[in-house]
């Protein structure tokens, strides 16, 4: 199924398209480096597609995981870190995307 911008975690990234783009930008250290990247890759004339019920098995636990349904960002034990470079990295994807994304990747972050 076509998709559009997605996590490259699990994706399968054509060696051209690594070479149109280059590697991801070291400015979104821990977060949002996926989406910026996939983004570019979108810009660049690339589609996504998606397996129907895939299984990853990610060696980080993430900060935005979403095991309780509200997502680990607001729970007391985040540490300042993580909560400086999400807030810093989204702020900077904003910037370069646009507003018009900025509702989706909130929704994104609670679901």
């Amino acid at each position: 199924m076509r998709t559009g911008v997605c996590s490259y975690g699990g994706s399968l990234i054509p060696y051209k398209g690594i070479l149109d783009i280059d590697l991801p930008k070291e400015i979104f250290y821990l977060y949002f480096d996926d989406f910026e990247y996939m983004y570019r890759l979108e810009m660049s004339g690339y589609s996504f597609y998606s397996v129907y019920s895939p299984k990853i098995e990610d060696i980080d636990s993430s900060f935005s995981d979403k095991s309780d349904g509200v997502g680990s960002f607001f729970k007391s034990n985040s540490s300042l870190i993580k909560i400086k470079y999400y807030t810093r990295n989204r702020i900077l994807l904003r910037r370069i995307i646009g507003r018009q994304s900025d509702l989706s990747l909130f929704l994104n972050g609670l679901i």
